[in-house]
């Protein structure tokens, strides 16, 4: 909704929060683990480290939270930006401490389309969905007349596949 300025409200749903620090977070790995913004798990990017499930958010879990969210509440005509405690997106960033055991799941005598190459895959998938975040962020702020911290903690993709 409109403020007296022109500007956009954005619209909190403070019941999340009281999820903080609740053992109901259900992981990828089929674990219960508690809401809280130090016990951060991920919300997508859910197979590429196969042996971490514990560090991702269960897919239905996640979308039963988000769903939960009453987004025809009066006053709400746009998108909803929906903050679970702890759950964030996972980053190129995000997976370079594992990039040992990222290389180690990798079977370079098969081709790049095999099951068993599924990692690599995820990978680039991975590569390319941050090059165009940050493409979308960039094309945005230029836009709007805004200039990007260049000294951002941006992720380093090219570390891993140095």
């Amino acid at each position: 909704e409109k403020n007296k300025k022109g500007g956009w409200h954005l619209h909190k749903f403070n019941l999340l929060e009281q999820l903080d620090g609740v053992p109901l977070l259900l992981t990828h790995k089929q674990q219960i683990t508690i809401f809280h913004a130090k016990n951060t798990k991920f919300n997508a990017w859910r197979d590429i480290l196969p042996s971490k499930k514990e560090l991702f958010i269960h897919k239905d879990c996640h979308k039963a939270i988000v769903n939960a969210v009453d987004t025809t509440a009066e006053g709400i005509n746009r998108e909803v930006k929906i903050d679970i405690p702890g759950i964030r997106p996972f980053t190129l960033t995000d997976l370079l401490p594992y990039r040992e055991e990222l290389e180690a799941s990798l079977n370079p005598k098969l081709p790049f389309t095999a099951r068993e190459n599924e990692v690599l895959r995820q990978f680039w998938s991975l590569v390319a969905d941050s090059a165009l975040t940050e493409g979308a962020a960039a094309d945005l702020a230029e836009k709007h007349g805004v200039k990007l911290d260049a000294g951002g903690d941006k992720p380093k993709w090219h570390k891993l596949v140095e």
